[in-house]
Parts: structure tokens; C-alpha cells; sequence
């Protein structure tokens, strides 16, 4: 724990937030007199990046608990935020459940048995996820 402190906890590593009425010069003087004072650290931060293992299956999770209303939702992996692919998930995200004309609203919501429907793809700089998420309604269980 140690060599950890030691290696990330250092003033050219650390975040700020001065938040409310104040003006800039005023916030600056501030954090130079209560920050200034440490020292950066002696050798350069190294970055660290984790990356997701390999997904060798599907997940499932299924949470019970006491409510009026469910919900059901499906996440299928996607690319990172750059890659060419994002904006037609995005488009099918849209067709699949933006609006009253949208695939699932027609298949579900019109249909009384779901109160909405959703679809998002992540825009991130990783991988992330096509979610689709249902609210059915109190007559028709998840």
C-alpha cells in the first residue's frame, strides 16, 4: 500500500473542484496556499490502464425485490466511442426505441404492455455496451 501512496498521491496527479460563487484569482490563491506547498512527484505517474478480460459466455442477473414495477434490460457489447461502427448503433438504437414510431414502442408500448422502452449505445473511449431496457407494466411481469 505503501509503494502505491508513493507512486499516485502527488499534487501533479490529484483534481481540484472549487465549486460556487468565487472569482478565479480569489479560487487560484487559494489552492496555491493550501496545495502549493507539496512538491511534484520525483519520477513521472505511470498511466494505468485495465482493459476486460474476455468475456467467455453470457451474464445473467436477476434481481427480485418488492415493487410496483419491473424492468428488463439487455446489453449487447459494442466498439469504443471511435470506432466506425457507433453512429449505425446509434441509428438502430433510435429505431429500435426513440419515439411513438419506434420498433419497440409499436411492439410493446402500443400494446399496452410496457410503460417505456429505451436503447443506447455507449459513446466511450472503451468498449462499452448496446443497452435495451423495458418497463413492463404491473400486469405484466418481467
Amino acid at each position: 500500500m505503501k509503494a502505491f501512496y508513493d507512486t499516485f498521491y502527488w499534487p501533479d496527479n490529484a483534481t481540484v473542484s472549487v465549486i460556487g460563487d468565487f472569482t478565479p484569482e480569489t479560487a487560484l490563491a487559494l489552492v496555491k496556499k493550501y496545495y502549493g506547498a507539496y512538491p511534484r512527484a520525483p519520477q513521472p505517474i505511470p498511466q494505468v490502464y485495465t482493459e476486460e478480460p474476455e468475456q467467455s459466455g453470457p451474464r445473467r442477473v436477476t434481481v427480485q425485490r418488492a415493487a410496483e414495477l419491473g424492468v428488463v434490460g439487455i446489453s449487447y457489447k459494442s466498439p469504443a466511442g471511435p470506432h466506425p461502427d457507433l453512429p449505425a448503433l446509434n441509428v438502430l438504437a433510435s429505431i429500435l426505441a426513440s419515439g411513438k414510431t419506434s420498433r419497440f414502442y409499436r411492439a410493446l408500448t402500443d400494446k399496452n404492455l410496457t410503460t417505456s422502452v429505451s436503447a443506447e449505445a455507449g459513446y466511450f473511449h472503451d468498449p462499452s455496451l448496446l443497452q435495451i431496457y423495458a418497463h413492463p407494466r404491473a400486469e405484466h411481469p418481467p
